[in-house]
């Protein structure tokens, strides 16, 4: 990236326009490589900006094996992809689009080179259970898929990191929501013009120095199948005064179309034993009297009524029931 080090001596952080290549390689177990970058601290596709002079396959070749010590053995062009949505600020402040030339690269073999410090680690992922991904590597992952690059997915629902590759269908959902009243407060419109913006602040909700005094670590995770999403849930990492009497440590959502078919119980489920794994031992779930669905799905992951409280929530009494689950 020398050279777009020496521009950025004169641009500033401004806008420029960078052309480059990334990398899908794929070891025989069809499992996807990534790098953990250090710049963003997310995971990422290996592949970078070119160099004065290079052409765009010289430059796959040497991104490969600077950040991953392979070096290339054949490589097949699969799409140029270019746009607003491939808009992206650095954690500086660099503002960049990028038009990138993807390229498949297979018959790849372990090189002398060790990795740069672009590189924070290495691993291979299967698609159904991708790490926290940087927005551009979430909207190339999907483009894969429409263009049915995979083999089709057969695996079941799981969550995951919210990520752009979910665009499409996470923004049906919210109309889908927005119609029986739910999310009102959301711009639909906004949030489609700005979509990587919205998934990076959902991504900063677990750093309490990201969120509002009044507000607790949360981590947000998306329940998706087939590259589709299906519902939300959010685990509160802790409680706090209006939290412990009625808001719980988990709240979820199965969007109107996905209903009736176990994706409540589960949802609930796989938050609770993500719950464990954040560290939290006895996990409090709330839901109205009313919402009969809601209490058997509660119940049926071991959920023991302690009592129904009368809260005040926005200034109106309400009332909840108040269950404890033992996850340790």
């Amino acid at each position: 990236m020398e050279y777009l080090r020496q521009l950025r001596e004169f641009v500033g952080h401004r806008p420029i326009i960078a052309a480059g290549a990334t990398l899908v390689v794929r070891n025989s177990d069809e499992r996807l490589l990534l790098q953990l970058r250090s710049d963003t601290e997310t995971w990422g596709l290996p592949g970078g900006a070119m160099e004065l002079g290079e052409t765009l396959p010289e430059t796959a070749r040497r991104e490969l094996r600077e950040e991953t010590g392979l070096e290339g053995g054949e490589l097949r062009l699969l799409d140029v992809l270019s746009g607003p949505e491939y808009f992206f600020i650095y954690p500086n402040g660099d503002q960049l689009y990028s038009v990138i030339a993807l390229y498949e690269a297979s018959g790849v073999t372990e090189g002398t080179h060790i990795p740069d410090s672009e590189t924070l680690r290495l691993s291979y992922f299967s698609l159904d259970e991708l790490p926290e991904l940087e927005s551009r590597t979430g909207l190339i992952i999907r483009h894969l898929r429409e263009m049915s690059y995979f083999p089709r997915e057969s695996s079941p629902a799981r969550l995951a990191h919210p990520s752009a590759e979910y665009r499409d269908s996470f923004l049906e959902a919210m109309h889908e929501f927005q119609g029986e009243g739910r999310f009102l407060e959301r711009d639909l419109t906004k949030m489609a013009n700005d979509f990587e913006g919205y998934v990076i602040g959902l991504l900063r909700m677990k750093d309490r120095a990201t969120q509002r005094q009044d507000l607790v670590p949360e981590t947000r995770l998306w329940l998706v199948e087939g590259g589709e999403f299906i519902g939300v849930t959010g685990i509160r990492h802790e409680l706090n005064e209006n939290l412990l009497a009625w808001g719980g440590h988990i709240g979820y959502a199965v969007r109107p179309s996905k209903r009736r078919r176990g994706y409540g119980k589960l949802i609930l489920q796989l938050a609770l034993e993500k719950s464990k794994e954040i560290g939290i031992s006895r996990v409090l779930v709330t839901c109205s009297p009313e919402n009969v669905a809601s209490r058997k799905i509660i119940e049926s992951n071991g959920g023991i009524l302690e009592n129904e409280a009368e809260v005040e929530i926005d200034g109106k009494l309400d009332k909840k029931l108040r269950y404890w689950i033992d996850v340790a």
